[in-house]
C-alpha cells in the first residue's frame, strides 16, 4: 500500500477541498497516524492560516503542526523558479515531505487551489512535484459552468498531459458535473485517455446549494452582529435584494432565502415590511450597513417569534 496521495485540481473552484475531506476520511478509517501537506500554499494575509490546512487540522482533529504541512508560498516559489531554482524549490519539497513521511503512516498531500494568474504554471508544478516527492495522483476535474462534452475534452486533455509528465495516475474525480453527464460517458472518457495502467473514474454531479454562502458566513464577511434570529445563522441564502427604493417596488422581488440589505440611512417603514408576515416570504435576512436604525430594531425585534435573522454592520 502507499504511503502518500496526491491530490490536484486543474482549475479553480474545482471543489477539490471537498474531495480532500473525503479521502481524508476514508484513509482515516484505516490508519491512525496521517498527516496533510501541501507543498505550496496560497499568499496569506498577515497571520492568517491556509483554510485548507486549518480545516483538515481542526476537523478531524490531527496532530500535526500548523508549521510542518507546507514548504512555500505561491510566491515565493514563483520567485525560485524565476530566478533559475527551481531544483532548490524542489529539494526542499522533498525534505519537508520526508520528515512527515518518517513520522506518519500516510502523507496526503494537496496541491494549489489555482487562484493565481497563471494556471499552466500551476498545472505544471503540481505535476512536477507528485513526481518528484512520488506520490500517485488523484486528479480533479472540474464540471463547472461546462456542457458534457467540454467536460469530456477537458478531462481528457488534463490526463493525458499528465500522462506524458510521468505522472502516476490512479484516479479522477470529475466533479461539480453538469446534468446530462451519464456514465456512458464517464465509460467513453476512460476508453479515450491514453494511461499506462487503467485508472478509476467517478464523478460528483454538481449541487448549486453548495457554492452558496450561509448567515453565518455573511456575518462573518461583514463581522456583524446578531441582533436576532440565532437559531436562523445555518440557513443558506438563495438571493439577495438591496432595499433602496419604495416598499412597493422592493417587495416584488423578495422571496424566501432572501438577503435584504438595507440602506445606512433608511425610513423605519422599511423594517415593518421586511417581516414574514406574507405566506410568500418565509424568511428575510436584513443587513444594515452601519448602526444607523439599530435602535429602532432593537425595540422591535424581541416581539418576533422566528423567522427573520437581523446583522448589524
Amino acid at each position: 500500500m502507499s504511503k502518500n496521495l496526491y491530490v490536484t485540481a486543474t482549475e479553480e473552484l474545482s471543489g477539490k477541498s471537498a474531495v480532500v475531506l473525503g479521502v481524508l476520511q476514508m484513509i482515516l478509517r484505516e490508519l491512525n497516524k496521517v498527516a496533510i501537506f501541501r507543498p505550496i500554499i496560497n499568499d496569506p494575509c498577515t497571520g492568517d492560516r491556509d483554510h485548507d490546512i486549518d480545516l483538515v487540522l481542526t476537523h478531524f482533529r490531527l496532530d500535526v503542526p500548523y508549521e510542518e504541512t507546507y514548504a512555500y508560498t505561491l510566491t515565493e516559489a514563483r520567485e525560485l523558479i524565476n530566478s533559475g531554482q527551481q531544483a532548490f524549490l524542489h529539494e526542499n519539497i522533498l525534505n519537508r515531505y520526508k520528515q512527515l513521511e518518517a513520522k506518519y503512516d500516510f502523507v496526503l498531500c494537496e496541491g494549489t487551489d489555482f487562484k493565481g494568474k497563471d494556471g499552466a504554471f500551476e498545472f505544471n508544478i503540481n505535476a512536477d512535484i507528485a513526481a518528484n516527492i512520488g506520490a500517485p495522483v488523484l486528479v480533479v476535474s472540474s464540471g463547472r459552468e461546462k456542457t458534457p462534452e467540454e467536460v469530456t475534452s477537458s478531462t481528457q486533455l488534463n490526463i493525458d498531459t499528465l500522462e506524458e509528465k510521468g505522472v502516476d495516475l490512479v484516479a479522477c474525480v470529475i466533479n461539480r458535473a453538469p446534468a446530462g453527464f451519464t456514465e456512458d460517458m464517464i465509460a467513453e472518457l476512460q476508453g479515450k485517455v491514453h494511461c499506462k495502467q487503467s485508472i478509476h473514474f467517478y464523478s460528483i454531479p454538481e449541487n448549486e446549494t453548495l457554492g452558496k454562502p450561509t448567515i453565518i458566513d455573511v456575518k462573518r464577511w461583514l463581522n456583524g452582529q446578531v441582533l436576532y434570529g440565532h437559531s436562523g445563522l445555518s440557513t443558506v441564502v438563495d438571493d439577495y435584494v438591496i432595499a433602496a427604493m419604495q416598499i412597493c417596488n422592493f417587495l416584488q422581488y423578495i422571496k424566501a432565502g432572501s438577503l435584504i440589505i438595507i440602506p445606512a440611512i433608511v425610513r423605519t417603514s422599511y423594517w415593518p415590511a421586511s417581516l414574514p408576515v406574507s405566506p410568500v416570504c418565509t424568511r428575510i435576512y436584513p443587513v444594515l450597513s452601519s448602526p444607523v436604525g439599530c435602535s429602532w430594531a432593537r425595540a422591535s425585534i424581541g416581539s418576533l417569534r422566528d423567522g427573520p435573522v437581523y446583522l448589524c454592520r
